[in-house]
């Protein structure tokens, strides 16, 4: 049997969490495990989480990190903790539609050499209110195509790929680009589907300000104007660094070697506590 893990970060965010963590409860196929990693929120976040995995039907983990790692970090470190087979990503405020778990699995049981599988989302305001604008649509009306879809929210991926996948090279600012340019360097092993299997919350604390990300339905004129309106860029490093850094692991996957991914050490987390199934 196929198992899927739920790798969840939290920051400061007790105003949804609790709807995005009901809408596991709902699955048609519940996961095998959430593992949630708090960035030192300073809220009730982590209550609310605690309080949710006395009574959940699965396992769940919650790691109080020592010292903040910030969001993408954050993030390799909830995925390298993931056990199952297939690791979804979740955002904190988000709302899962209840059929995303068993359709992500169906696709990527009945295609077994994809090792990331992207999937559309309503974006909606923050009452969860939709106005018909979805983030493939947006990519698709803005640049024509979906090269730049790397999503996390909106992602899953096979664990054998993340023994390959992380360590993250320190240089590659955000986890789910580093996941989705990596795969999509090799032939059939990323995928972009239509479903739309969650609801996307854009509300004024969102870490993306990104013009695909506006609720309302954009065009290509609408990203001319944002392209116009930005700051030229005169540092070409960080682009150039990601590339080194793919090609560098590329050569890895290519003599198939494993990288293999540890958690962080015992001194980068604190009160890392496990509620096994039915535990309340």
């Amino acid at each position: 049997m196929v198992t899927a893990s739920i790798a969840m970060t939290t920051y400061n965010g007790e105003s949804f969490i609790a709807e995005q963590l009901a809408s596991f409860l709902d699955q048609q196929r519940l996961p095998d495990e959430l593992i949630v990693c708090d960035d030192g929120s300073t809220d009730t976040t982590v209550d609310i989480v605690q309080a949710f995995a006395q009574s959940a039907p699965f396992p769940v983990t919650v790691v109080r990190n020592a010292s903040r790692l910030g969001f993408s970090r954050n993030f390799e470190n909830a995925l390298s903790r993931c056990t199952s087979d297939i690791v979804l990503m979740s955002d904190q405020d988000d709302v899962w539609f209840p059929d995303k778990i068993a359709r992500v699995i169906d696709h990527m049981t009945q295609n077994p050499d994809i090792w990331v599988l992207a999937h559309d989302g309503l974006l909606t305001n923050r009452r969860l209110e939709w106005n018909g604008a979805t983030k493939i649509g947006q990519i698709r009306s803005g640049y024509g195509g979906l090269g730049s879809f790397a999503t996390g929210a909106l992602t899953a991926v096979r664990r054998e790929f993340l023994t390959r996948a992380l360590r993250i090279p320190h240089e590659v600012v955000s986890y789910d680009i580093w996941l989705h340019r990596l795969s999509g360097c090799l032939p059939g092993r990323r995928v972009v589907i239509e479903d739309r299997l969650q609801s996307i919350r854009r509300h004024d604390e969102n870490t993306s300000d990104w013009i695909v990300n506006s609720v309302k339905p954009i065009g290509r004129a609408d990203i001319l104007r944002d392209q116009a309106s930005a700051p030229p860029c005169l540092d070409y490093g960080p682009g150039i660094q990601l590339i080194d850094r793919l090609l560098e692991r590329l050569e890895v996957l290519a003599h198939g070697k494993t990288c293999r991914s540890k958690p962080p050490p015992a001194s980068s987390s604190r009160n890392a506590l496990h509620w096994p199934q039915g535990s309340a």
